[in-house]
Protein backbone atom coordinates (compact mmCIF):
# COMPACT_ATOMS: atom_id res chain seq x y z
CA UNK A 1 0.00 0.00 0.00
CA UNK A 2 0.87 3.66 -0.35
CA UNK A 3 -0.82 5.56 2.46
CA UNK A 4 -1.06 9.29 3.16
CA UNK A 5 -1.12 10.23 6.85
CA UNK A 6 -2.58 13.53 7.98
CA UNK A 7 -2.93 15.21 11.37
CA UNK A 8 -6.53 15.22 12.58
CA UNK A 9 -7.40 16.65 16.00
CA UNK A 10 -5.21 14.96 18.64
CA UNK A 11 -4.34 12.10 16.33
CA UNK A 12 -3.83 11.07 12.73
CA UNK A 13 -5.75 9.50 9.89
CA UNK A 14 -4.25 7.37 7.12
CA UNK A 15 -5.92 6.86 3.77
CA UNK A 16 -5.06 4.95 0.61
CA UNK A 17 -3.25 6.68 -2.24
CA UNK A 18 -2.50 3.43 -4.08
CA UNK A 19 -3.97 0.09 -2.99
CA UNK A 20 -1.70 -1.93 -5.26
CA UNK A 21 -2.98 -5.39 -6.17
CA UNK A 22 -5.61 -5.41 -3.37
CA UNK A 23 -9.28 -4.60 -2.80
CA UNK A 24 -8.35 -1.23 -1.32
CA UNK A 25 -9.35 1.84 -3.33
CA UNK A 26 -7.97 5.35 -3.37
CA UNK A 27 -9.12 7.58 -0.46
CA UNK A 28 -10.39 4.67 1.69
CA UNK A 29 -9.36 5.01 5.34
CA UNK A 30 -6.62 2.51 6.25
CA UNK A 31 -5.73 3.53 9.80
CA UNK A 32 -6.66 5.85 12.65
CA UNK A 33 -4.27 6.89 15.42
CA UNK A 34 -4.76 8.83 18.62
CA UNK A 35 -2.96 9.44 21.89
CA UNK A 36 -3.99 9.25 25.53
CA UNK A 37 -1.19 11.63 26.44
CA UNK A 38 1.23 8.82 27.22
CA UNK A 39 1.28 6.57 24.16
CA UNK A 40 -0.19 6.35 20.71
CA UNK A 41 -2.75 3.70 19.74
CA UNK A 42 -5.59 3.17 17.30
CA UNK A 43 -6.80 0.81 14.64
CA UNK A 44 -5.39 -0.56 11.36
CA UNK A 45 -7.86 -2.04 8.86
CA UNK A 46 -6.78 -5.37 7.38
CA UNK A 47 -7.22 -6.66 3.83
CA UNK A 48 -10.77 -7.88 4.63
CA UNK A 49 -11.56 -4.54 6.35
CA UNK A 50 -11.53 -6.10 9.83
CA UNK A 51 -9.96 -4.07 12.65
CA UNK A 52 -6.46 -4.73 13.97
CA UNK A 53 -6.10 -2.94 17.31
CA UNK A 54 -2.94 -0.90 17.80
CA UNK A 55 -1.91 -0.25 21.39
CA UNK A 56 1.70 0.88 21.11
CA UNK A 57 2.48 2.89 17.98
CA UNK A 58 6.03 4.21 17.86
CA UNK A 59 7.99 6.43 15.52
CA UNK A 60 11.48 5.05 14.91
CA UNK A 61 13.69 7.86 13.72
CA UNK A 62 12.26 10.06 10.98
CA UNK A 63 11.11 7.48 8.46
CA UNK A 64 9.64 4.41 10.17
CA UNK A 65 6.42 3.84 12.10
CA UNK A 66 6.02 0.63 14.11
CA UNK A 67 2.38 -0.51 14.30
CA UNK A 68 2.82 -3.73 16.25
CA UNK A 69 2.87 -6.39 13.54
CA UNK A 70 3.13 -3.82 10.76
CA UNK A 71 5.78 -1.30 9.75
CA UNK A 72 5.34 1.76 7.55
CA UNK A 73 8.30 3.47 5.88
CA UNK A 74 8.23 7.10 4.78
CA UNK A 75 8.31 7.63 1.04
CA UNK A 76 7.89 11.40 0.93
CA UNK A 77 9.36 13.72 2.03
CA UNK A 78 12.76 12.01 2.26
CA UNK A 79 14.38 12.69 5.63
CA UNK A 80 17.71 11.59 7.07
CA UNK A 81 17.92 9.12 9.96
CA UNK A 82 20.72 9.05 12.53
CA UNK A 83 23.36 6.30 12.36
CA UNK A 84 21.81 4.84 15.54
CA UNK A 85 18.42 4.47 13.88
CA UNK A 86 19.90 2.98 10.70
CA UNK A 87 21.85 0.50 12.83
CA UNK A 88 18.76 -0.49 14.80
CA UNK A 89 16.57 -0.99 11.74
CA UNK A 90 19.17 -3.24 10.13
CA UNK A 91 19.48 -5.29 13.32
CA UNK A 92 15.81 -5.64 14.20
CA UNK A 93 14.59 -6.36 10.65
CA UNK A 94 17.08 -9.07 9.72
CA UNK A 95 15.72 -12.60 9.32
CA UNK A 96 19.05 -14.26 10.02
CA UNK A 97 22.22 -13.71 12.07
CA UNK A 98 24.41 -10.74 11.13
CA UNK A 99 27.51 -9.00 12.48
CA UNK A 100 27.49 -5.22 12.49
CA UNK A 101 30.47 -2.88 13.01
CA UNK A 102 28.74 -0.36 15.25
CA UNK A 103 31.88 1.66 16.05
CA UNK A 104 35.64 1.18 16.12
CA UNK A 105 35.32 -0.31 19.62
CA UNK A 106 31.98 -2.18 19.40
CA UNK A 107 30.66 -5.05 17.31
CA UNK A 108 27.03 -6.16 17.36
CA UNK A 109 26.07 -9.78 16.76
CA UNK A 110 22.34 -9.94 16.00
CA UNK A 111 20.63 -13.35 16.37
CA UNK A 112 16.84 -13.19 15.85
CA UNK A 113 16.35 -16.93 16.53
CA UNK A 114 18.21 -19.89 18.02
CA UNK A 115 16.16 -22.33 15.94
CA UNK A 116 18.20 -25.42 15.06
CA UNK A 117 17.86 -24.63 11.36
CA UNK A 118 19.79 -21.38 12.00
CA UNK A 119 22.80 -23.00 13.69
CA UNK A 120 24.82 -23.31 10.51
CA UNK A 121 24.25 -19.63 9.65
CA UNK A 122 25.05 -18.50 13.22
CA UNK A 123 28.27 -20.52 13.27
CA UNK A 124 29.20 -19.18 9.83
CA UNK A 125 28.79 -15.52 10.84
CA UNK A 126 30.82 -16.09 14.01
CA UNK A 127 33.60 -17.92 12.14
CA UNK A 128 33.80 -15.21 9.47
CA UNK A 129 34.19 -12.51 12.14
CA UNK A 130 36.19 -14.41 14.77
CA UNK A 131 39.44 -12.48 14.25
CA UNK A 132 37.59 -9.17 14.40
CA UNK A 133 35.75 -10.16 17.60
CA UNK A 134 39.03 -11.07 19.30
CA UNK A 135 40.49 -7.62 18.48
CA UNK A 136 37.47 -5.49 19.45
CA UNK A 137 36.91 -4.13 22.96
CA UNK A 138 33.12 -4.56 23.16
CA UNK A 139 30.77 -7.22 21.84
CA UNK A 140 27.00 -6.65 21.93
CA UNK A 141 24.87 -9.76 21.40
CA UNK A 142 21.40 -8.62 20.38
CA UNK A 143 18.80 -11.37 21.00
CA UNK A 144 15.73 -9.15 21.39
CA UNK A 145 12.55 -11.07 20.40
CA UNK A 146 14.55 -14.31 20.07
CA UNK A 147 12.01 -16.85 21.34
CA UNK A 148 14.43 -19.77 21.61
CA UNK A 149 15.23 -22.88 19.63
CA UNK A 150 18.08 -25.32 20.15
CA UNK A 151 20.78 -25.02 22.83
CA UNK A 152 23.42 -26.05 20.31
CA UNK A 153 22.76 -22.89 18.31
CA UNK A 154 24.54 -20.65 20.83
CA UNK A 155 27.50 -22.97 21.51
CA UNK A 156 29.98 -20.99 19.37
CA UNK A 157 29.22 -17.73 21.23
CA UNK A 158 30.27 -19.03 24.64
CA UNK A 159 34.08 -19.04 24.02
CA UNK A 160 34.06 -15.26 23.40
CA UNK A 161 32.44 -14.44 26.74
CA UNK A 162 33.89 -17.29 28.83
CA UNK A 163 35.85 -16.36 31.99
CA UNK A 164 35.25 -19.26 34.39
CA UNK A 165 33.55 -22.69 34.53
CA UNK A 166 29.84 -22.53 33.70
CA UNK A 167 27.43 -24.61 35.76
CA UNK A 168 24.40 -25.97 33.91
CA UNK A 169 21.66 -27.65 35.95
CA UNK A 170 20.30 -30.79 34.32
CA UNK A 171 16.90 -31.35 32.73
CA UNK A 172 14.80 -34.51 33.00
CA UNK A 173 12.36 -35.86 30.39
CA UNK A 174 9.16 -37.75 31.22
CA UNK A 175 9.35 -41.11 29.45
CA UNK A 176 6.16 -42.13 27.61
CA UNK A 177 5.72 -43.74 24.19
CA UNK A 178 4.41 -40.46 22.72
CA UNK A 179 7.15 -38.33 24.28
CA UNK A 180 9.90 -40.70 23.25
CA UNK A 181 8.65 -40.66 19.66
CA UNK A 182 9.34 -36.90 19.65
CA UNK A 183 12.95 -37.61 20.58
CA UNK A 184 13.15 -39.96 17.60
CA UNK A 185 11.85 -37.16 15.35
CA UNK A 186 14.62 -34.89 16.64
CA UNK A 187 17.16 -37.02 14.77
CA UNK A 188 15.74 -35.79 11.46
CA UNK A 189 15.86 -32.07 12.30
CA UNK A 190 18.03 -29.79 10.21
CA UNK A 191 21.37 -28.76 11.68
CA UNK A 192 21.88 -31.67 14.09
CA UNK A 193 25.47 -32.96 14.07
CA UNK A 194 26.60 -36.60 14.08
CA UNK A 195 27.85 -36.15 17.64
CA UNK A 196 24.42 -34.91 18.70
CA UNK A 197 22.74 -37.83 16.91
CA UNK A 198 24.88 -40.26 18.92
CA UNK A 199 23.87 -38.53 22.17
CA UNK A 200 20.20 -38.58 21.19
CA UNK A 201 20.29 -42.29 20.39
CA UNK A 202 21.79 -42.99 23.81
CA UNK A 203 19.05 -40.86 25.39
CA UNK A 204 16.31 -42.69 23.46
CA UNK A 205 17.56 -45.99 24.89
CA UNK A 206 17.60 -44.53 28.42
CA UNK A 207 14.05 -43.29 27.98
CA UNK A 208 12.72 -46.58 26.63
CA UNK A 209 14.40 -48.47 29.47
CA UNK A 210 12.70 -46.26 32.09
CA UNK A 211 9.14 -45.95 30.84
CA UNK A 212 6.95 -43.81 33.13
CA UNK A 213 9.85 -42.13 34.93
CA UNK A 214 11.83 -38.91 34.58
CA UNK A 215 15.10 -39.46 32.73
CA UNK A 216 18.17 -37.25 32.33
CA UNK A 217 20.79 -37.31 29.59
CA UNK A 218 23.09 -38.92 32.16
CA UNK A 219 23.22 -39.40 35.93
CA UNK A 220 24.63 -35.93 36.64
CA UNK A 221 22.37 -33.25 38.13
CA UNK A 222 24.81 -30.46 37.27
CA UNK A 223 27.07 -30.25 34.23
CA UNK A 224 30.15 -28.01 34.45
CA UNK A 225 31.46 -26.56 31.18
CA UNK A 226 35.18 -25.79 31.24
CA UNK A 227 37.18 -24.18 28.43
CA UNK A 228 40.95 -23.88 28.13
CA UNK A 229 41.12 -20.24 27.01
CA UNK A 230 39.94 -16.91 28.40
CA UNK A 231 40.30 -14.31 25.65
CA UNK A 232 41.39 -10.80 26.66
CA UNK A 233 39.08 -9.37 24.00
CA UNK A 234 36.23 -8.76 23.87
CA UNK A 235 36.78 -7.11 27.22
CA UNK A 236 33.08 -6.39 27.68
CA UNK A 237 30.03 -8.32 26.49
CA UNK A 238 26.52 -6.83 26.54
CA UNK A 239 23.46 -8.96 25.80
CA UNK A 240 20.31 -7.08 24.79
CA UNK A 241 17.15 -8.78 26.10
CA UNK A 242 13.41 -8.13 26.37
CA UNK A 243 10.05 -9.78 27.03
CA UNK A 244 10.33 -11.61 23.70
CA UNK A 245 13.09 -13.90 25.00
CA UNK A 246 12.18 -17.36 26.25
CA UNK A 247 13.18 -21.01 26.34
CA UNK A 248 16.64 -21.55 24.79
CA UNK A 249 17.32 -17.80 24.87
CA UNK A 250 16.89 -17.88 28.64
CA UNK A 251 19.10 -20.97 28.90
CA UNK A 252 21.78 -19.02 27.02
CA UNK A 253 21.41 -16.12 29.46
CA UNK A 254 21.81 -18.39 32.49
CA UNK A 255 25.14 -19.54 31.06
CA UNK A 256 26.28 -16.10 29.87
CA UNK A 257 25.50 -14.44 33.23
CA UNK A 258 28.19 -16.58 34.86
CA UNK A 259 30.90 -14.71 32.94
CA UNK A 260 32.51 -11.72 34.65
CA UNK A 261 32.64 -10.01 31.23
CA UNK A 262 28.92 -10.13 30.64
CA UNK A 263 26.06 -7.79 31.55
CA UNK A 264 22.42 -8.00 30.46
CA UNK A 265 20.72 -4.83 29.17
CA UNK A 266 17.01 -4.39 28.57
CA UNK A 267 13.86 -5.69 30.24
CA UNK A 268 12.80 -8.90 32.01
CA UNK A 269 12.48 -11.97 29.78
CA UNK A 270 9.32 -14.03 29.20
CA UNK A 271 9.98 -16.73 31.80
CA UNK A 272 9.28 -19.97 29.90
CA UNK A 273 12.19 -22.29 30.66
CA UNK A 274 11.64 -24.56 33.71
CA UNK A 275 9.04 -26.72 31.94
CA UNK A 276 10.50 -26.98 28.45
CA UNK A 277 11.02 -28.77 25.15
CA UNK A 278 7.69 -27.89 23.56
CA UNK A 279 5.94 -30.56 21.51
CA UNK A 280 2.59 -30.70 19.70
CA UNK A 281 0.37 -33.62 18.74
CA UNK A 282 -2.90 -33.75 16.83
CA UNK A 283 -5.82 -35.81 18.09
CA UNK A 284 -7.95 -37.98 15.75
CA UNK A 285 -10.60 -35.24 15.71
CA UNK A 286 -8.04 -32.58 14.75
CA UNK A 287 -7.44 -30.86 18.10
CA UNK A 288 -3.82 -29.74 18.50
CA UNK A 289 -2.30 -30.23 21.96
CA UNK A 290 0.87 -28.32 22.77
CA UNK A 291 2.76 -29.40 25.85
CA UNK A 292 6.27 -29.72 27.28
CA UNK A 293 8.36 -32.86 27.66
CA UNK A 294 10.84 -31.90 30.37
CA UNK A 295 11.44 -30.22 33.72
CA UNK A 296 14.52 -28.51 35.11
CA UNK A 297 16.16 -29.59 38.36
CA UNK A 298 16.56 -25.88 39.15
CA UNK A 299 12.98 -25.98 40.43
CA UNK A 300 12.15 -24.61 43.01
CA UNK A 301 15.40 -22.92 44.07
CA UNK A 302 16.01 -21.06 40.81
CA UNK A 303 12.65 -20.97 39.04
CA UNK A 304 12.37 -18.89 35.87
CA UNK A 305 8.81 -19.61 34.68
CA UNK A 306 6.37 -16.72 35.16
CA UNK A 307 9.26 -14.64 36.55
CA UNK A 308 11.78 -14.27 33.75
CA UNK A 309 15.43 -13.26 33.95
CA UNK A 310 16.06 -9.69 35.00
CA UNK A 311 18.65 -7.48 33.28
CA UNK A 312 21.67 -6.06 35.08
CA UNK A 313 20.79 -2.73 33.46
CA UNK A 314 17.05 -2.09 33.20
CA UNK A 315 16.42 0.05 30.11
CA UNK A 316 13.14 1.81 30.85
CA UNK A 317 10.65 3.11 28.31
CA UNK A 318 12.35 6.52 28.27
CA UNK A 319 15.31 4.90 26.48
CA UNK A 320 14.19 4.07 22.90
CA UNK A 321 15.21 0.65 21.64
CA UNK A 322 17.30 2.18 18.87
CA UNK A 323 19.53 3.65 21.60
CA UNK A 324 20.18 0.40 23.47
CA UNK A 325 23.46 -0.46 21.75
CA UNK A 326 24.79 3.04 22.39
CA UNK A 327 23.68 2.84 26.03
CA UNK A 328 25.62 -0.40 26.47
CA UNK A 329 28.72 1.07 24.83
CA UNK A 330 28.51 4.21 26.97
CA UNK A 331 28.08 2.12 30.13
CA UNK A 332 31.24 0.17 29.41
CA UNK A 333 33.18 3.35 28.69
CA UNK A 334 32.11 4.87 32.00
Amino acid sequence: YTIAILKQGTGYIGFILDGGNTVWQKNQIKLRLDTDGKKMGGVYYLRNYSEYKLDDVKMIGNNTISLGGFTLKRDDPKLQDTPQVKSYLELINTNGPIMQQYSDKTLVLRIPSFDGSNKKAIDSVIAANSDKILKTKNLVVDIRYNGGGSDGSYAEIIPFLYTNPIRVVATQFLSTPLNNARMQEYLAEEGISEEEKTEVNVMIKRLNDNMGGYVGWNDETVYVQKLDTVHPFPKNVAILINQGNGSTSEQFLLAAKQSSKTKLFGTTTAGVLDISNMHSVTSPCGIILRYCLSRSLRIPDMAIDDKGIQPDYYLDAEIPQHQWVQYAEDSFEK
